[in-house]
């Protein structure tokens, strides 16, 4: 975790308003639609086999499943203020996948809004979820002009067969930034997203596990 000295200017004008100022930037906020973050990349040349994305599991010790982090409220107190997502973190990663995964050319059925259960209805379709061990945004002040900061990144994924105690594919994503500015933070968590799912979808293990469902 770096620490960062701000220019006294600065400074002052993050005294304006809450929660702006230096430290604030104009990155979308997790999960608007503009936080999902386009991978340039080409669909596949060989279609694969439907998928069904389902909500990940929050593993994460917070107050609130929409909770991201903390942040300095104004300049000149030591006041911070929750910073929270559009939804359920939960949810927004694994809406990450329908988007990423549409934009590779997948047919995906979106159950982000249903809890992925042991019965389930997609038996001809494998089902990506996983679990959010940390997706967080988090800065304070150390003195008067003064930040220290950081995110962290951590997301298993997860893909699962007929029953979903069968996992046939899984992989953990761990990354951090010492970034204390909040608009570089956010771009970070969105382009991890982004990285994850291009990951994924070139590993052949994982386009294997996809296939096993259609054979």
């Amino acid at each position: 975790m770096k620490r960062w000295i701000l220019p006294v200017h600065l400074s002052i004008l993050a005294g304006c308003a809450n929660l702006q100022g230096p430290l604030w930037g104009s990155a979308p906020s997790p999960f608007t639609p503009e936080f999902y973050r386009s991978s340039g990349n080409a669909p596949l040349a060989t279609p694969l086999p439907p998928v069904a994305v389902y909500p990940f599991v929050d593993k994460r010790s917070v107050p609130d499943p929409t909770f991201i982090g903390e942040h300095p409220a104004r300049t000149g107190t030591h006041g911070r203020s929750a910073f929270y997502a559009s939804e359920p973190v939960a949810t927004g990663v694994a809406r990450a996948f329908v988007h990423g995964l549409r934009e590779r050319g997948f047919q995906v059925l979106d159950r982000t809004m249903t809890p992925l259960r042991r019965e389930r209805a997609e038996e001809s379709v494998a089902v990506i979820s996983g679990e959010v061990l940390e997706f967080s945004s988090s800065s304070r002040r150390t003195g008067l002009v003064s930040y220290e900061g950081s995110a962290a990144y951590h997301i298993r994924v997860q893909v699962y067969g007929r029953e979903v105690g069968e996992v046939r594919w899984e992989k953990a994503h761990l990354k951090t930034s010492d970034a204390f500015i909040v608009n570089s933070q956010l771009v970070f968590l969105s382009r991890s997203l982004a990285e994850t799912v291009d990951e994924a979808v070139n590993d052949p293990a994982f386009r294997a596990a996809l296939r096993r469902n259609s054979e």
